[in-house]
């Protein structure tokens, strides 16, 4: 009786990226739905790897895919004054996958889901996922099965005879799908890189900040995990790959608030000893809900206030008040949860006296960690912003950055990012990721000291180089 063998399918990672190194959980999450007892999943992780392109070739040429998925995660950085493309690194990570193999290739992922007929045609590739791909993964493997056709598989986008397709896009219950398979990535190599594991607890975003896509990719409605679920990955991770440092990567972990405090309030029942970060909104944090966060590990809070002017806070979509602000402020501080605040600067309707009411807004709490500035609004498809500043055929064209800076500030500049350096204890120019001292000193502080997270030193300014 002949041996039947298993068929391979094959997830790639495309994002080199590594200021800061992210594992691609989206990638542990569509291994996770194939089924084992039929296939043999893979995930080519080409993110901190000497060389990509000779690690891409010798992982494929040991296999032989069914199909080959690449995630797409960025187009490109979203930083106005360091802007980086990464198509390029996508199309030729394609070229070389279809120099070693004739599986059909089908794209997916954040980057990609906002251009994704562009990115198709850019990448001569057919078949594409447009925002949540576990449903419609395996729906494609079905089709290959020749279970399925094309016009049944939800969320898809594909070329045929040169038209776009594109099918109804779904979202599903979270709780319906199987967990990520994060024994497919090595998160040994992002921890010693000085990388947090990265845990999702819930999808969707009710918030309207006019420049976010988050929305249009993971819908309106909140859709989350079971607490007790996220509390198992978590312990997972931590006897499989000894780790210690987590970031909830929701778009923002402390809304709800209530669903929030349940997953901190169980990490403290079950005694699981972590330390986390997360990017949290002013609204609803409350004494009860800082003190959660503390007693359940958290070392950092990360408030996406973009603003503290209440004129920019309206224009922004931000949904919160310089009240709120305050009193989040004040509520993290209470429990000694180190602070980062990030900003926005330049946004529509921004003049110089907007930014200096942040500035005079931030000047009271001197006790804040960090307090990041990113100059202009990257323009996104899909967000608010992009229906009145963004131009269709510039992307089209080129699927570069389009940034909008006000025209005050743009006038303005150099006067504005001088005063904003003044307030800052972090580097402005690389807007958020290094100390004023260097990057040399960053990457020693997170790899070799593994201290986390390193803007809650960022206030000693000088006298960092004490822990070197």
């Amino acid at each position: 009786m002949k041996k039947f063998i298993k068929p391979d399918i094959v997830l790639i990672n495309s994002n080199l990226e590594v200021d800061p190194p992210v594992a691609p959980i989206g990638l542990a999450c569509l291994a996770g739905q194939i089924d084992r007892k039929k296939y043999f999943p893979h995930i080519i992780d080409l993110c901190l790897e000497d060389n990509p392109k000779k690690e891409l070739i010798f992982q494929l040429s040991k296999l032989k895919p069914l199909m080959i998925g690449v995630s797409v995660r960025n187009i490109f950085s979203g930083v106005p004054l360091q802007p980086k493309n990464y198509l390029r690194t996508v199309k030729k990570i394609i070229r070389e996958i279809k120099k070693l193999t004739t599986a059909p290739i089908i794209l997916g992922g954040a980057g990609f889901s906002i251009y994704p007929e562009e990115i198709l045609r850019a990448t001569g590739v057919e078949y594409g996922i447009i925002g949540e791909g576990e449903i419609p993964f395996v729906q494609f493997i079905e089709y290959l099965e020749k279970k399925r056709s094309l016009a049944d598989i939800s969320s898809l986008i594909f070329l045929l005879n040169g038209k776009v397709h594109i099918s109804k896009r779904i979202y599903d219950s979270v709780n319906k799908y199987k967990p990520p398979a994060f024994d497919l990535i090595d998160y040994k190599k992002y921890i010693k890189a000085g990388g947090y594991v990265a845990v999702q607890t819930k999808r969707g975003c009710r918030f309207n900040c006019r420049y976010c896509t988050y929305p249009y990719l993971e819908g309106k409605n909140y859709r989350t995990k079971g607490v007790k679920q996220v509390v198992e990955e978590i312990k997972y991770l931590i006897e499989r790959y000894d780790a210690k440092y987590f970031f909830f990567v929701d778009s923002v972990f402390s809304f709800p608030t209530n669903y929030a405090s349940g997953i901190c309030q169980e990490i403290i029942n079950q005694g699981v000893q972590i330390a986390w970060m997360a990017y949290v909104n002013p609204r609803g944090i409350t004494k009860n809900f800082a003190e959660l966060m503390k007693k359940s590990g958290c070392i950092g809070a990360e408030l996406t206030t973009d603003s503290a002017s209440e004129k920019m806070l309206v224009r922004l979509g931000k949904g919160f008040t310089g009240k709120e602000i305050q009193n989040s402020i004040e509520m993290l501080h209470k429990y000694r949860i180190p602070i980062a605040i990030h900003n926005i600067i330049g946004g529509p309707g921004e003049s110089l006296e907007t930014v200096k009411e942040t500035l005079s807004f931030y000047k009271r709490f001197p006790y804040v960690n960090a307090i990041f500035f990113n100059f202009g609004v990257a323009l996104f498809r899909h967000s608010m912003f992009w229906e009145k500043y963004g131009n269709e055929s510039y992307s089209v064209n080129k699927l570069r950055n389009q940034i909008y800076i006000s025209p005050e500030i743009k006038k303005n500049l150099k006067l504005v990012h001088k005063m904003c350096l003044d307030l800052s204890n972090c580097d402005v120019t690389d807007l958020g990721y290094y100390s004023v001292i260097s990057k040399f000193l960053f990457h020693d502080l997170m790899r070799k000291l593994k201290i986390y997270p390193v803007w809650k030193y960022n206030h000693f300014k000088g006298k960092l180089t004490r822990f070197l």
